[in-house]
């Protein structure tokens, strides 16, 4: 399952609202959402293979299996492979962003964390 919405403009909300509806009314823990937006990328029709081996997203493809890590750089051949696939590009950026925003909220929301 994934959540989407329409054009802005006709459905008068957008990802980040329909995300915290489904925290609100169902509930949700902050990794059912991480996979929520997962499923997003994982079952979009971007060109390109995944980033994650057979849809599972504790199994990261070789060259990206350290992507979480916070200090994490990609290769000159990991940048290649990235400029050439649309889909991993968009899942390593999503990655980076779930780290840089556990750093944000392990640093007490404070600015040194971002």
């Amino acid at each position: 399952m994934s959540i989407s919405t329409d054009d802005e403009g006709v459905s008068r909300s957008n990802l980040t609202m329909e995300l915290v509806k489904a925290v609100e009314r169902y509930g949700l823990s902050y990794a059912e959402v991480q996979e929520l937006v997962r499923n997003s990328i994982e079952y979009s029709f971007l060109r390109g293979e995944s980033l994650y081996l057979q849809s599972d997203y504790s199994r990261l493809r070789k060259g990206f299996e350290s992507v979480r890590d916070p200090n994490w750089k990609p290769s000159s051949t990991a940048s290649r492979v990235m400029r050439d696939n649309e889909k991993l590009r968009r899942q390593v950026c999503l990655e980076r962003a779930f780290v840089q925003f556990e750093q944000y909220l392990s640093a007490g929301f404070t600015d040194s964390g971002r």
